[in-house]
Formats: C-alpha cells, sequence, structure tokens
C-alpha cells in the first residue's frame, strides 16, 4: 500500500500556486503616482523558482503605461509568493501567468 501511495504522489505534476488572494496583490495604494487613471489591463508571465520566489517577470500584454508595467512586475516580485511548482514530488522552477490585471487607483 505504502509503495502504491508514493508511486501515486511522484506521478503529480503540480504548477506553482499562489500563497494568497491574487485579488489582493494590487492594492489602490502600490499604484504609481504618475500613472493615469485609464491604464489599461496588464497581463504578464511570472517565473517562479523552486522555493517559491518570484525571480523574473515578463510583460506579455502591457497596459500602455509603461510605468504601470513597470510597478505590476516590481509589487509582484516584493510582495507575491508562491508554493512552487512540482514534478515527480519535487519543487522545480515554473511559471505563473497574471492575466489583465487592472489596477484600481487611490485618487
Amino acid at each position: 500500500m505504502l509503495i502504491l501511495l508514493a508511486l501515486a504522489a511522484q506521478g503529480t505534476d503540480t504548477a506553482p500556486a499562489p500563497l494568497s488572494d491574487p485579488a489582493t496583490w494590487f492594492p489602490a495604494s502600490a499604484y504609481p503616482a504618475d500613472g493615469p487613471r485609464d491604464a489599461g489591463p496588464v497581463s504578464a508571465s511570472l517565473a517562479i523558482d523552486p522555493m517559491g520566489r518570484i525571480i523574473g517577470c515578463r510583460i506579455v500584454k502591457t497596459s500602455g503605461v509603461a510605468t504601470v508595467d513597470r510597478a505590476t512586475c516590481e509589487w509582484a516580485h516584493r510582495n507575491v509568493r508562491f508554493a512552487p511548482a512540482r514534478h515527480a514530488g519535487q519543487p522545480v522552477a515554473g511559471t505563473y501567468d497574471l492575466d489583465a490585471i487592472r489596477w484600481t487607483t487611490a485618487r
């Protein structure tokens, strides 16, 4: 029985999983002071290391405002953590896609 459970766990691959609610990642207080009120949504691909830390961020679809795009990656890098991806039960690097993040402004 233990051998079967061990074999089943080894065959399970998982993607990185956020350790907090993505809806809380980009608060209005973090919006760039020089950002316009009407920046479009931004999408990014995050590279996650085997410890669950973001080690890279690539903008996939720009908001149309460089400071908003940059703030998205900087804020995610500083404040978001993940349970790492797993392959055969071992932590491995992976990616996580942020799709159509629309910042709200405090203004």
